[in-house]
Formats: structure tokens, sequence, C-alpha cells
């Protein structure tokens, strides 16, 4: 006896899986890279701020670009099962001070 299967949707959960694997390493691997010129950048325009108050205004950009970076690499983490939770102690209106 002879048995046929339909292996189209496996081979498409294969394809997905592998395209899903290639996005997370390429998602985790440009955000490390760019961290380290964003730092530099940050490092400098707060050495500027002394001078220029438009320095200010890129250390505001660059720390909001760097915020949005390691979120996106803790989706990359999340989604290889490779993020550990950091707990630590804070106090609720400090937190609500440094949104204000």
């Amino acid at each position: 006896m002879i048995e046929m299967r339909d292996v189209t949707k496996l081979i498409q959960m294969e394809r997905i899986e592998s395209e899903n694997k290639f996005y997370n390493q390429l998602t985790s691997t440009v955000t490390h890279e760019m961290m380290i010129p964003l730092n530099c950048i940050i490092t400098f325009a707060k050495s500027l701020a002394k001078v220029s108050n438009y320095a200010v205004m890129i250390i505001n950009i660059a720390m909001l670009l760097k915020m949005n970076l390691k979120d996106l690499l803790d989706r990359s983490l999340i989604e290889n099962d490779k993020l550990t939770p950091n707990y630590e102690k804070s106090c609720l209106s400090d937190v609500i001070e440094e949104v204000n």
C-alpha cells in the first residue's frame, strides 16, 4: 500500500521558520551594530551640550533612538526565548517624575 501525503504545509512552515530565524538574526545584528556609533554620538553631544543648546536636542533624539533599538532587540530576544527578566526595585513617584 502506498500512502501519499501533502507536504505543502510542512514546506511552507519550514520556509516561514527559516525566514523568522533570518529576520531575528538580522534584527539582533543591526541593532547591536547601531548601538556603538549611537553611544558615541550621545557622548560627543553631551560634551557639546556645555557649549550649545542644540546639542541637548541631539542627545534627546539619540536617546529616543537608543530606546527604540533596545525595544527592537528585546523583541528579537523574546521571539528566540533568550530574554532574561531583569527585576529591580523602583519608586513609582520617581518613574512618574521621569515621564513628566
